[in-house]
């Protein structure tokens, strides 16, 4: 996987380089600009631990790791998913984040206790319904965000396209991804030539965004 290339983005130069832990608290802070929570929702108080914990948990099943950083920071990342391939493995907590949070919203740590049981319990049963909705290809990609500023100038294409890239120097023929109607660029993936396969209730998302949200997946034959 390329590491350590300079691309012109609007008349600046972007570095993409491999995801080290010590670049989680911005990745937090872009999660948190392209998530913000709702007030008066559970884990508020807590949105930082919440989100940290959450993106650990995706690096560490990821295998592919990218950030992408100007000479503010780090402004856009992508971390994936190649099949067979070795996963990251930093935490050794994989798919831990549903449990631990799950338990420790028993324990009352997150404030209301229904509240936030209820609210994680919307996200479990979202990851049910996408065991049984998920293709079956050689890559998936886990997460995509880019700085608001700089969305709609060329810098998540890039993003995906050197994931692809490097997918397909590794025999990767198919690649899929999920994502909601109502918190995310959905159209962008449309853009690219992903095509739509599944779509379904997305009972996390809803909660999230405090309304009806479908659940889509989609998939790119490369």
């Amino acid at each position: 996987m390329p590491f350590e290339s300079v691309g012109p983005l609007e008349n600046h130069s972007v570095k993409f380089r491999e995801y080290v832990p010590e670049d989680l608290p911005s990745c937090v802070g872009l999660a948190r600009e392209a998530w913000p929570l709702r007030s008066g929702l559970a884990l508020n108080a807590r949105a930082d631990e919440l989100i940290g914990t959450w993106i650990g948990s995706v690096v560490d099943s990821a295998t592919y790791a990218e950030v992408a950083e100007d000479e503010h920071g780090i402004i856009g990342m992508l971390f994936a998913e190649v099949r067979g391939q070795p996963a990251r493995r930093e935490r050794r907590s994989t798919y831990g984040i549903e449990v631990g949070m799950f338990f420790r919203g028993l324990a009352g740590d997150y404030g209301n206790t229904v509240k936030t049981v209820r609210f994680l319990a919307s996200f479990i049963m979202t990851e049910l319904k996408l065991l049984v909705n998920r293709q079956g290809t050689d890559a998936e990609i886990s997460m995509l965000i880019v700085q608001e500023e700089h969305r709609g100038r060329g810098l998540g294409k890039q993003l995906v396209d050197r994931f692809i890239e490097a997918s397909r120097a590794k025999g990767v023929k198919s690649i899929s991804l999920y994502t909601d109607d109502q918190t995310s660029n959905w159209q962008f993936y449309e853009i690219l030539g992903f095509r739509q396969v599944a779509k379904f209730y997305d009972n996390g998302s809803s909660r999230y965004a405090g309304k009806h949200a479908n659940a889509l997946i989609y998939r790119l034959d490369i």
